[in-house]
């Protein structure tokens, strides 16, 4: 889990690094979302998901993605670098890895509750580079095991936190994780 986190937040960076400087006001492969917005989104869930797992008190409003996307960010990259460290930290902790944690009504395994953030980092990231105009593939490494838990996981969230899946046929484990996450790879 230590080496998927590392991995995902580096990718998750290295998007955000580079769409310092867009335009703020473009669309995002998120409906109704710009890429303020969804930087917003991103640093904010992030946060709080780090606050979750650090056993800290976190308002269920705060991991609503529509409040998390008007939550304002002065540096983006600096805030996603300090959120990703705090779950890097979680990430090599088993025992909060096996705790159970309750987010907005549900009583998950800190592990998954991790799986959620680091597939929020990632697909983000992605829909950042997307909306920058310089498309990425996320590494098979970091896409493929996000792509078995999104499998587990995503349709109970479909319409909350996640889009219907777009059909493809590409064996890519990053077209597809995106795709069975509501995006037009």
């Amino acid at each position: 889990m230590q080496q998927l986190a590392d991995d995902a937040f580096a990718f998750a960076i290295t998007q955000f690094t580079a769409a310092r400087g867009h335009d703020g006001t473009v669309p995002t492969p998120c409906a109704d979302w710009t890429l303020t917005d969804l930087q917003n989104h991103t640093v904010g869930a992030l946060t709080a998901l780090a606050d979750v797992l650090e056993g800290r008190d976190v308002d269920p409003a705060r991991t609503d993605p529509r409040h998390s996307a008007a939550t304002a960010c002065e540096d983006h990259v600096v805030a996603l670098t300090a959120a990703a460290s705090r779950l890097s930290l979680v990430a090599r902790d088993d025992a909060v890895l096996g705790r159970g944690f309750d987010l907005r009504g549900m009583e998950l395994p800190g592990r998954m509750v991790l799986h959620l953030a680091l597939t929020d980092a990632t697909v983000h990231s992605w829909d950042v580079a997307t909306a920058t105009g310089s498309p990425v593939s996320i590494p098979t490494a970091v896409a493929a095991p996000l792509l078995e838990f999104a499998r587990v996981f995503a349709d109970g969230a479909r319409g909350r936190a996640f889009g219907p899946a777009t059909p493809t046929d590409s064996t890519n484990p990053s077209t597809q994780l995106v795709a069975f996450l509501g995006r037009t790879p």
